[in-house]
């Protein structure tokens, strides 16, 4: 996809010269024709074969078709400006899945589920001037289990592969090595679509749409689930997870939050992605420090929210850490070590506990982290 928009930008700019090296041509163009008809009218009434009061009427209809010449020259430009663009999103509309999905794809229910991860490793290719040098490994003998309804945080450094772990989970790619298992099923003979229908994400970085605060809150959402979430339903989610605007709330959830939601603030636009992820109603919920633009009041409420919402609705969920603020109400804490510190075939996990105390006191990279934040535990 960076190679499709560099040559789609690329294609813009070239028009764009196109354009401007044509812009002087075309005038002078348009200028001489309206001159030259000026010119033969005026002959044609000084030799008698015209009257005067046919010469306005042509010089106006010359000067407006001077005027169409430029208005068709700027709607050449428009189209040709917008093609490179188009023929790029046409080519990306069109791509096939990598992933290839068998007739006898297991579908899954509205059930709780849980996912174990077995010897989970996984490598991306490291290419230099397109060529595939040699495999870079992120992530090494993942085993662990979510069971249903519980609360799993991931903690390690930067670069110890917790942002792959959730790109795997949502399979955006498979895994190189082991495998992911979703109610004892391989989630490579799962249909994907029934797999993503049943689970949330919350990004680091917000994504807000233009429109009404409502279509945000339902995007994504086919037309079954929308029926069944209620305005009432929405706005005691929104008040659970601090999601006020308030005087700025003039039509209420249809209040219109402006292009890529410059209305709202940093903070107020990851709130409405936290709400939308909830309102989804999933079965699991992969959290990438959800709160990360609130100050600390806020994200002690959010937190507390978002704890709430999930435990009324039994969802599983894994909790990438990035902040140790927001994992104190986790059942289970992994602890990821830097991939470059594992001897061949070491497992990346440095300890497993459901104690945060426990944790802390055999941990020393959790240790490390959190005397870096400045978190005190009691012996």
């Amino acid at each position: 996809m960076d190679q499709e928009h560099a040559v789609a930008l690329n294609g813009n700019r070239e028009v764009w010269l196109t354009y401007i090296r044509g812009t002087i041509p075309r005038s002078l163009l348009a200028g001489c024709s309206v001159t030259l008809v000026g010119l033969y009218a005026g002959w044609c009434v000084w030799n008698k074969t015209m009257t005067v009061s046919n010469l306005i009427p042509i010089l106006t209809w010359a000067g407006m078709a001077s005027q169409q010449m430029r208005f068709l020259a700027r709607t050449e430009r428009e189209i040709n400006w917008c093609t490179p663009s188009l023929k790029s999103l046409r080519h990306a509309l069109g791509l096939q899945s990598q992933f290839t999905e068998t007739a006898q794809a297991e579908e899954l229910d509205d059930a709780c589920v849980e996912i174990e991860f077995k010897d989970l490793g996984h490598c991306y290719d490291h290419k230099r001037n397109g060529q595939t040098i040699s495999p870079v490994t992120v992530l090494s003998g993942l085993s662990f289990k979510i069971k249903p309804g519980q609360k799993v945080a991931c903690i390690g450094p930067s670069g110890a592969g917790k942002s792959t772990i959730t790109r795997l989970i949502q399979r955006y790619m498979d895994p190189t090595k082991g495998s992911i298992l979703i109610n004892g099923h391989d989630l490579r003979d799962i249909s994907l679509r029934s797999w993503r229908r049943i689970i949330g994400y919350i990004p680091q970085q917000s994504k807000v749409f233009e429109g009404t605060l409502r279509d945000n809150l339902l995007y994504g959402l086919s037309a079954q689930q929308r029926a069944v979430i209620s305005d009432e339903e929405i706005l005691r989610t929104m008040s659970l997870l601090r999601v006020d605007f308030g005087s700025r709330l003039t039509h209420g959830l249809y209040t219109r939050v402006g292009r890529n939601g410059m209305k709202l603030s940093g903070g107020e636009a990851q709130r409405i992605m936290i709400c939308a992820a909830i309102l989804k109603r999933p079965k699991f919920m992969i959290i990438d420090e959800a709160t990360s633009s609130l100050d600390a009041e806020n994200q002690a409420a959010v937190q507390s929210g978002i704890d709430q919402l999930l435990t009324h609705h039994e969802t599983s969920a894994i909790i990438i850490a990035h902040r140790l603020s927001t994992i104190k109400r986790c059942d289970l804490f992994v602890v990821l070590k830097p991939i470059d510190s594992l001897s061949p075939g070491e497992s990346q996990i440095e300890y497993i506990g459901s104690n945060l105390e426990d944790v802390f006191k055999n941990s020393p990279i959790f240790n490390r982290l959190a005397e870096l934040e400045g978190v005190r535990m009691s012996a």
